[in-house]
């Protein structure tokens, strides 16, 4: 049994509950998505952020497949709206949780090329890379 399934089978992950609904408005507004809840666990807060969705816009359609009245095989997609959520910050206080939200959105704005050069210069002071 994963991790995940032991702190749900003990209740102490509350996926639903909004643990703080101002501090989710105000990291919705950071973000700029659908929607956002705070869910804590043990005692740190996590940020999950979500979009709507419609799976006639996803990669990789879903057919119905059935037999009509003539006995022919035929299908005809199927169509549903739904919200893709992701966990995109964390922090131990409401303070450590923003910081960590206008990160991911700093992060999030970079091209590939901006985050490795970053990265490269943040680890410049390593030996391997001055040689």
């Amino acid at each position: 049994m994963d991790l995940l399934t032991r702190w749900k089978l003990k209740g102490k992950l509350q996926m639903v509950k909004d643990h703080n609904p101002e501090l989710s408005a105000k990291c919705r507004e950071i973000v700029e998505c659908d929607i956002a809840r705070i869910s804590k666990l043990g005692d740190k807060l996590f940020l999950i952020i979500g979009f709507n969705r419609s799976t006639k816009d996803d990669e990789g359609q879903w057919y119905e497949h059935f037999q009509d009245k003539d006995g022919e095989y035929r299908h005809k997609p199927r169509d549903w709206d739904y919200v893709a959520e992701k966990v995109v910050a964390s922090g131990k206080t409401e303070v450590e949780l923003i910081v960590s939200t206008e990160e991911y959105k700093r992060l999030c704005e970079m091209t590939i090329w901006e985050f490795l050069t970053e990265k490269t210069r943040s680890l410049s002071h390593l030996s391997w890379t001055n040689k």
